[in-house]
């Protein structure tokens, strides 16, 4: 199996078995920035067991670390209105969530602590607003990682080596990908 069918693979397996997505159901997408070549697939893979609409909300932290240079800590910690109302409004007409991570462990090491904090502040109450609809309202929710080579050769050190494999043909008989 090549690395493009094991992503489909593992789209397959996240909008089915992790996400259970049920026909006429929108889908609402946080993807990391670097998940921008995976998350049509999962998309597609939404809409082929029937979800209504896919949307997603692409999380460009390296664009909010260059904001929190120029913006104050109390203007990155706000939630804007529109931000609110975009997912409650996709919630309320029983979406289930998604939140596609990335790998970049070392993307923040240059901001200040301030700054990194009021960033992940922001990001973090933007989250609340889907852990509120997974409480309330028992949406289901999956949190999963961006599928690339590095972390898959790795699992049990995650993203304590972000390097390529020697053999990255090798993960083709890891259980998960296996034929």
């Amino acid at each position: 199996m090549n690395w493009e069918a094991m992503k489909r693979k593992y789209a397959y397996t996240l909008a089915r078995v992790g996400l259970n997505v049920q026909p006429g159901q929108p889908v609402l997408v946080e993807a990391a920035i670097e998940g921008a070549s995976f998350t049509p697939i999962f998309a597609e893979e939404c809409y082929k067991l029937g979800a209504s609409n896919v949307i997603v909300h692409y999380l460009d932290e390296p664009n909010m670390k260059i904001a929190a240079k120029y913006r104050s800590d109390a203007d990155i910690r706000r939630v804007e209105d529109w931000e609110r109302a975009q997912n409650e409004m996709y919630l309320e007409q029983g979406a289930c969530y998604v939140r596609l991570e990335g790998v970049n462990p070392k993307l923040m090491e240059d901001v200040p602590e301030a700054h990194a904090n009021a960033i992940f502040a922001h990001i973090d109450e933007v989250r609340n607003i889907m852990r509120k609809a997974s409480r309330e309202k028992h949406c289901q929710w999956l949190i999963a990682m961006i599928p690339n080579i590095a972390v898959l050769s790795c699992p049990s050190q995650g993203c304590a080596r972000a390097s390529r494999p020697k053999n990255p043909r090798a993960l083709l008989s890891m259980p998960m990908f296996g034929s």
